[in-house]
């Protein structure tokens, strides 16, 4: 039942067989997961709200399930904004303490599941990490796919522990039912891989490397899970005019499911 993933914007996109999906509509030939740093969706000026709307639109519709960081807002702000997709979508919100930062948001497409799914959200750090899960009880058992919406800016050493804990009681449910259960775990996550680097886009075009203790507390938290690459850069900083990875998402599965699927990043 393994989704296998999709673009940052950022989409990463899978196909898999059968036996693997026994609740996603038969009509979906492949699973796909979005995410997007929205970067004040609900912004001030309204032109610019207007523009970010649209391409949330765009990509919403077309998405198994879509993940927007940077929402902004309080809770009514984003209900508001949102209100357009309650008929197409399950919902779920975490804003933040302060309106005009961070606020995660999380879009489950529901024409690409079963009617009779069951979908749930849990706040893990409000406006920083969303969990929501849709799950599906056919003649045999429950069929589970487990998503964290994640945008790693301030946490604490306390945030990290909270999450560490989430994220080991989830793969502990993956251990015991590898063929039924699945965790994505997707956004921005403010470092790069090792290995990765940042393109600088100035006259040379020079390459740095970047660093961030950070990656240091993911890497322990994510030992498990499996990084799906992105061939190009997702992210753009103003501030030092340079293009990176930063935007990620990792999947927890056993090493035989990726025998069996077919899958794709952009």
């Amino acid at each position: 039942m393994w989704p296998l993933l999709a673009h940052l914007l950022l989409v990463w996109s899978g196909a898999f067989s059968h036996p693997l999906t026994p609740f996603i509509s038969t009509a979906l030939q492949k699973f796909t997961a979005s995410s997007w740093n929205a970067r004040a969706l609900i912004h001030h000026d309204a032109h610019l709200r207007k523009l970010k709307a649209q391409h949330l639109a765009r990509f919403a519709h077309n998405s198994s399930v879509f993940a927007v960081q940077e929402v902004h807002g309080t809770l009514c702000d984003m209900k508001l904004f949102f209100h357009h997709f309650e008929r197409t979508h399950y919902i779920a919100f975490s804003p933040a303490p302060a309106r005009d930062t961070g606020g995660v948001v999380t879009l489950w497409c529901k024409k690409q599941f079963a009617s009779n799914s069951n979908y749930d959200a849990k706040v893990i750090i409000a406006g920083r990490v969303l969990r929501t899960e849709v799950s599906f009880r056919d003649a045999s058992n429950t069929k589970t796919i487990i998503h964290y919406n994640v945008h790693n800016h301030n946490l604490s050493a306390t945030d990290y522990q909270t999450l560490t804990f989430n994220i080991r009681n989830d793969t502990e449910l993956c251990k015991a039912a590898p063929d039924t259960t699945s965790i994505v775990i997707m956004g921005d996550f403010n470092f790069l891989s090792a290995g990765e680097t940042s393109l600088t886009l100035d006259s040379t075009l020079a390459l740095r490397e970047h660093t961030s203790g950070h990656r240091a507390v993911w890497s322990k938290i994510l030992a498990l899970f499996t990084e799906l690459e992105v061939r190009e850069h997702n992210h753009f900083c103003s501030a030092t005019n340079s293009s990176s990875s930063i935007n990620k998402a990792f999947i927890y599965a056993p090493s035989w499911i990726f025998t069996i699927l077919k899958f794709s990043g952009r």
